[in-house]
């Protein structure tokens, strides 16, 4: 989705959109911080972000990224 696109959207639907983000990416192992950081970026790919996290080493900073 582009910024653009997130800007047509109703306040419940860009609320919706971002708390669907924010949880994903903290399910699939990203830190409050960094979830709520990359959740507000629309233009990421969502999956492209969780497959990031799952296949990175541990320790790995996703925070530094975004």
């Amino acid at each position: 989705m582009t910024a653009e696109e997130f800007e047509l959207l109703s306040a419940g639907e860009a609320e919706a959109l971002l708390a669907e983000r924010y949880v994903r990416l903290t399910a699939a192992g990203y830190g409050p911080t960094s979830a709520l950081m990359a959740a507000m970026h629309v233009e990421v790919d969502i999956e492209e972000a969780e497959k990031l996290v799952r296949d990175s080493p541990p320790g790995f900073s996703t925070c530094a990224i975004f």
